[in-house]
């Protein structure tokens, strides 16, 4: 199978030790090659990381940067608070994009599309659909649900946008963040 280019990476920020290991001066310099390079960088981050963000994206201002499964909000706990403020921070950044996934692994273990849908629908509000991207968590989904039951539950989230939308979400989002180019 044929390999395609290199179009971004992602560190796994949320096992870090501290909040602040994506300030470090190594990973800005890092970051900065990265966004040079005209790669995009997925931030697989928690709730607690979403405040340091904002310094990131000043300190490396010409990057697409990717928040991974909305930033893992406790969906199971039912806590939109702190999550809300601080992601709403976060969308003001034009180059941050957002991706819908994750979303029933951080759910109760009998999730339902209401319990998920307030944080969908707060993300959407925030970055609207040209910045938001499907991700299906395969296979860490499998822990709560199939890959089948992570693609309906997005198509029934964003049932009732424009075809243009919903297309934004499948895939067009993702092509213009990761900076690949988009089929006319």
């Amino acid at each position: 199978m044929a390999q395609g280019p290199l179009c971004g990476a992602r560190h796994q920020v949320h096992d870090e030790a501290v909040p602040e290991w994506l300030l470090q001066d190594s990973v800005i310099r890092g970051l900065r090659v990265l966004g040079r390079k005209g790669l995009a960088y997925d931030l697989l981050v928690r709730p607690v990381h979403l405040p340091v963000l904002p310094r990131l994206f000043e300190a490396v201002p010409d990057m697409a940067w990717v928040v991974d499964h909305m930033a893992k909000p406790e969906i199971a706990r039912g806590h939109m608070q702190p999550w809300l403020d601080d992601m709403r921070r976060i969308a003001a950044y034009p180059n941050v994009y957002c991706k819908i996934s994750g979303m029933i692994t951080e759910a109760r273990r009998d999730w339902t599309i209401d319990e998920i849908r307030p944080y969908f629908e707060q993300v959407l509000a925030m970055f609207g659909p040209a910045r938001l991207m499907f991700g299906s968590d395969w296979p860490v989904c499998l822990l709560a649900g199939s890959y089948q039951q992570v693609h309906d539950l997005v198509a029934q989230l964003i049932g009732e946008l424009s075809l243009s939308e919903q297309e934004a979400i499948w895939s067009q989002s993702a092509r213009v963040a990761y900076r690949r180019a988009v089929p006319r």
